[in-house]
């Protein structure tokens, strides 16, 4: 994953207050941390599970998809 399409999912993130993570190949990060995204090394075609939790849950999740 590119820093640029990285740093605007992050950027989205940031404006919902549920806690966003990302699951790829068994790990799990913070959507809302670049460098922790980039260490799961996203490419093309790689799948990936977007989670969010929180009071806003259904409209963040569905944004950031």
């Amino acid at each position: 994953l590119h820093v640029r399409p990285a740093s605007t999912f992050v950027k989205k993130a940031k404006e919902y207050s549920s806690e966003t993570t990302i699951e790829s190949d068994g790990k799990s990060v913070s959507g809302k941390s670049l460098f922790r995204l980039q260490t799961l090394e996203l490419s093309a075609g790689k799948k990936l599970l977007i989670c969010a939790e929180g009071e806003d849950e259904e409209i963040a999740a569905s944004e950031l998809a």
